[in-house]
């Protein structure tokens, strides 16, 4: 059975690369915002998340936060790929638990490759 990733981002064209990308490999959902992120994982099982930072109604920050505050989704790798480029931001995430920051724009190989050693 393939893992399932939920690709969280406001802006359609990364979200539809991302998800394309991946489908191949592994089973992805996709969210346009956080809000439709958390009503979906409420009957999912996911095994990665990947969200935006930048994001209207609720952003990466308070996203990680709500999904680390579920015990479901406690110890579930999180990456985060944004254009942010705050060095406070990308700590402040980190010690939330996520697990990668990944810059956009960014190489789909380089996604790929990190995917592949956390799952």
């Amino acid at each position: 059975m393939k893992k399932t990733i939920l690709v969280v981002d406001d802006f359609e064209n990364t979200l539809k690369v991302t998800s394309f990308v991946l489908n191949k490999e592994y089973r992805v959902l996709e969210a346009k915002s956080a809000k439709i992120a958390l009503k979906m994982i409420e009957n999912e099982k996911v095994d990665l998340f990947i969200t935006d930072y930048n994001m209207p109604e609720m952003n990466g920050f308070e996203f990680v936060t709500t999904l680390r505050q579920n015990i479901k989704f406690l110890k579930t790798p999180i990456f985060v790929l944004s254009t942010e480029t705050k060095k406070e931001v990308k700590d402040a995430l980190y010690k939330l638990g996520i697990t990668a920051w990944v810059q956009k724009p960014f190489e789909i190989h380089i996604l790929k490759a990190l995917i592949s050693k956390i799952l």
